[in-house]
Parts: structure tokens; C-alpha cells; sequence
């Protein structure tokens, strides 16, 4: 079994900035760089990963904005996020989830395909009334 285990989903601007920030379910391009840091946190807390109960250590973050460009400004409306976990050697059922659903637990929905290490795929729909899912591995 590989050693890490690696998150990555789309988190959509409305998940992440209260909805007087957005224009149209984005966040300006100045905006999403003035808050880069609270977005880090966000997503840092947002996200989680546990095998047996016990949290997996986050190794890595990395973010990137999808921006489009409207009368030459910028706007961001969904981050795609890449998170890295450590995995344990030993076998253990495996908990993911999510707290991204934004100031108003507006109308989020996290598609999610798993793609275990002896590639099997499992797929997944994410709410914020359900919330995790749990696999072997």
C-alpha cells in the first residue's frame, strides 16, 4: 500500500466566502490573493482524514484558482484543492470528510471518485447532510 493517500476536489468560491463577496457565485482575482491565507485555513480545517478513528496527519496543501476573465478582470469560482495525507502501513477503514459548504451551507454537492491502491473505483455524492463516507483499505 502506497504511503500517502491524496485528496483532490474542486471547492466552489461559495463554499469558502460569504455571499456578499461573490458576484455570481465568484470572488474577484484581487480578492481570492488578499485571502489566500484564510482560504489555506479554510480548506485545512474543512477537510479530514481519518483511518480507525485516528486523523491522518496533512503533509501538504497545494491550491489553485480557476480563474476566468470578464472585461479584463479576473474571477475565481471554484479552487481545486490537493491535499496529501500520511497512510499508515496497516490496513484500517478509512473516513473522509468535509465541512465546505460554505457560510449558508448553500447548496454544495462534492462528487467524489475513490481510487483504492489495487485500483478498484468507488464513487461517492457529498452533502452537507451527508457529509463523510467510509471505505476499507
Amino acid at each position: 500500500m502506497d504511503d500517502k493517500a491524496y485528496v483532490v476536489m474542486g471547492v466552489p468560491s461559495s463554499a469558502l466566502f460569504e455571499e456578499d463577496r461573490l458576484v455570481d457565485g465568484a470572488i474577484s482575482e484581487e480578492a481570492y490573493g488578499s485571502l489566500h491565507s484564510e482560504v489555506q485555513s479554510l480548506v485545512r480545517a474543512g477537510i479530514g482524514l481519518e483511518c480507525g478513528g485516528s486523523p491522518l496527519a496533512m503533509l501538504d496543501l497545494r491550491m489553485q484558482p480557476e480563474v476566468h476573465y470578464q472585461n479584463d478582470s479576473g474571477w475565481v469560482a471554484q479552487v481545486t484543492a490537493m491535499l496529501i495525507f500520511a497512510m499508515p502501513d496497516n490496513a484500517c477503514r478509512l473516513r473522509f470528510e468535509t465541512a465546505l459548504y460554505g457560510p449558508s451551507e448553500a447548496a454544495v454537492t462534492y462528487k467524489m471518485r475513490v481510487t483504492a491502491a489495487d485500483e478498484s473505483v468507488r464513487y461517492f455524492e457529498l452533502t452537507s447532510f451527508s457529509s463523510s463516507f467510509e471505505i476499507d483499505m
